[in-house]
């Protein structure tokens, strides 16, 4: 899958959600949260109190598993 946004090294590379707008994710972060809960959306990661951030190879991961007009 060929994504609009590169990065150099995508084995450590964590996205926040400003990342994934880039990327043409585009939900609140309510959706988030509520589908991260549900089991939809990959679990984000805590870096403190107020940022979160998701692994990029989870977002690639789910957005492949994406039916092909959702992606």
């Amino acid at each position: 899958m060929q994504l609009d946004f590169e990065f150099q090294d995508k084995r450590r590379l964590l996205l926040d959600y400003d990342d994934l707008k880039k990327m043409g994710i585009k939900f609140s972060r309510e959706q988030f949260r509520r589908m991260e809960m549900d089991g939809r959306f990959p679990k984000r990661i805590r870096l403190s109190a107020s940022r979160v951030a998701w692994k990029l190879s989870d977002i690639e991961a789910w957005v492949a598993s994406r039916p092909v007009g959702l992606r």
